[in-house]
């Protein structure tokens, strides 16, 4: 069970948030002023051009990296003023993380890979391994728990990334191109997958997309060009891109 709690529906908060890289003696602006929430059971695409900023502000939101200004709230929680112990048990009860490329660990299985957030956060084994089968069966991979990576279709390695990301139940599930390294037919079941499970389990998503077909398929929108956020409607979208 989550220690914690909030009575918002906000799961995420960001408040002028800015981003600032050096350059030798030159600053790069990635993101300038972005303001957003991200409320329970959200499905939030961000898009924009290659080098926009949206990894980087996915790596602000998870905690992975820190804002040069601005706040970024988890929960009502402030990452700024948490320290690595801290950060590390928030992200690993509150957020889950899927990749383009799956991350999964080659020398164990399907089960033992999913099972890993929950072993890490202590759960007994045997308890572990339930509840990572039973998320497992919930992505369509019940037969295929004692699989290793190697003996996955690129697919089911990316069901895996995603049972992992879900199995301790977190607030959010923060995806970095998740669908960009299959075909589309696959690309499509996956990003089913995601809405049935949102629609089962009221975790929000946030996940980086160049492919307006699957960004479309959320209920929100979130546009990165020259450092600001702008949301878009989903509905003009379509009508735009069809």
């Amino acid at each position: 069970m989550s220690t914690y709690t909030t009575s918002s529906s906000a799961v995420i908060e960001c408040t002028a948030i800015s981003k600032v890289y050096k350059q030798g003696e030159e600053s790069v602006s990635v993101l300038n002023d972005v303001s957003f929430t991200i409320n329970r059971g959200d499905c939030v695409a961000i898009v924009g051009a290659s080098g926009a900023g949206k990894s980087t502000l996915l790596n602000l939101l998870g905690g992975l990296d820190n804002c040069s200004s601005g706040q970024v709230k988890l929960l009502g929680h402030d990452l700024a003023v948490m320290n690595q112990a801290q950060l590390a048990k928030l992200r690993n009860e509150e957020l889950g993380f899927v990749y383009q490329f799956h991350h999964l660990l080659s020398e164990f299985d399907a089960l033992e890979n999913t099972a890993m957030p929950l072993l890490i956060r202590g759960l007994k084994r045997k308890q572990a391994f339930i509840e990572a089968t039973d998320m497992l069966e919930k992505v369509g991979l019940k037969n295929r728990l004692h699989h290793r990576p190697s003996e996955l279709s690129g697919g089911e390695r990316q069901r895996v990334a995603i049972a992992r990301a879900l199995v301790a139940k977190p607030s959010c599930v923060l995806m970095d191109e998740p669908t960009g390294n299959l075909d589309e037919q696959t690309a499509d079941k996956i990003q089913n997958l995601l809405v049935e499970l949102n629609q089962q389990l009221a975790i929000s998503f946030v996940l980086v997309t160049h492919d307006m077909h699957i960004a479309r398929q959320q209920n929100r929108i979130l546009q990165l060009h020259d450092g600001h956020l702008t949301e878009l409607d989903p509905a003009m979208e379509i009508n735009a891109h069809v």
